[in-house]
Formats: structure tokens, C-alpha cells, sequence
């Protein structure tokens, strides 16, 4: 019944056409229900899973999702093991529903230094990618080894090397030129 006021609240205002979550919490609330982590992190992802189901019932076309951050990776590494397979899990769950996702219009991009991640993860992440390049307008970035910082420096570095291969010139950097070496310059 709630989610019912709160979705014809939200039609009567303005839809945001890009809304960027960061999934934070899972290790808190599974400790706080005495659950083990990784079953928190699965519980994370279902959440997500109907949050998105709600993005698409009042129209938002981009979501992004701050799944994993290169700070992370500081984490014990059982911790980072559980998250990660949980992110494989749902990859993979999404490439099942590869024709619930182009009737839904729905394509899926992995943002960050996916050259940090595990092989088989970076691997299932690029078929989920590719597999969904064409389905139509809306999008959801999925934001892994991923850090604002990081991208600035990775975007600066791909600058500096255009410059000096003599394929960009330094008058030439502007805000546009910038954006084009972001992760996601559209």
C-alpha cells in the first residue's frame, strides 16, 4: 500500500532521469540480524533488484549503482570474496533473464578499474555488457573497483597521453575534452 502512495506521490513531481545509488549497509544490517555477512550482501541484492523494479514502474531511464569502490578492496579478504561472488551471482542471474531485459528496454554497463577484479568476474561482466549493448534506452551502470578519484586520475592519465603522442593539444582540454575519457562520457 505504501509503495503505491509513495509511486503516485512520486508521478505527480518530476521523475529524475538519472539517479546514482550507493549500496552501502549490508554488513551493518546483517550483523544488527545477527545473519552472516555474505547473506547480508544477498539481501542487498534483492532490494536492488525490486529498487530498480521501481525505477522502471515511474520511468527513470538511468540508474547507476555503487556496487563496489576501490576502497573496498581494504576490506579482510573474506569480506571482499563474499561481495564479489554475490555481484557474480547476480550477473549471472541477469544474463538468464537476458528477454526480460530487452522487453524491459534494459541494457547493463560495468564502469571502474575492472582490470582489479577477478578474471572470471570481469569476464561475466563484459558477455552481461555485450549481451545487452542494443536493448534500448535505459541503462544501468553498475559501478565496480570504482572511485571519483580514480576516475579523475584515469581520465587525466588517458589526457596526458594523448598529449603527448602529439594526438591532442593541451589548448585543446576543455570541459567537453574531458568528458570524453570519463568511464561513461555520454
Amino acid at each position: 500500500m505504501y509503495e503505491r502512495y509513495l509511486s503516485r506521490k512520486l508521478r505527480e513531481g518530476v521523475i529524475p532521469e538519472h539517479i546514482g545509488i550507493i549500496l552501502d549497509g549490508n554488513r551493518r544490517f546483517a550483523r544488527s540480524m545477527g545473519l552472516d555477512i555474505s547473506e547480508g550482501y544477498k539481501l542487498g541484492a534483492a532490494k536492488v533488484r525490486e529498487i530498480l523494479e521501481w525505477c522502471d514502474e515511474i520511468g527513470v531511464k538511468h540508474v547507476t549503482l555503487f556496487a563496489f569502490s576501490t576502497e573496498n578492496f581494504s576490506r579482510p579478504p573474506e569480506q571482499v570474496k563474499a561481495v564479489l561472488s554475490v555481484i557474480r551471482e547476480e550477473i549471472d542471474r541477469l544474463r538468464s533473464e537476458l528477454d526480460d531485459l530487452r522487453r524491459r528496454g534494459l541494457r547493463v554497463r560495468f564502469i571502474g578499474r575492472l582490470d582489479l577484479l577477478p578474471e572470471d568476474l570481469r569476464e561475466a561482466a563484459r558477455r552481461l555488457e555485450s549481451a545487452t549493448r542494443d536493448f534500448g534506452e535505459r541503462t544501468v551502470n553498475v559501478a565496480l573497483a570504482y572511485g571519483g578519484r580514480a576516475e579523475i586520475i584515469d581520465a587525466v592519465r588517458e589526457i596526458a597521453r594523448k598529449v603527448k603522442a602529439g594526438k591532442l593539444s593541451p589548448e585543446e582540454i576543455d570541459e567537453e575534452t574531458f568528458k570524453r575519457f570519463l568511464y561513461l562520457p555520454d
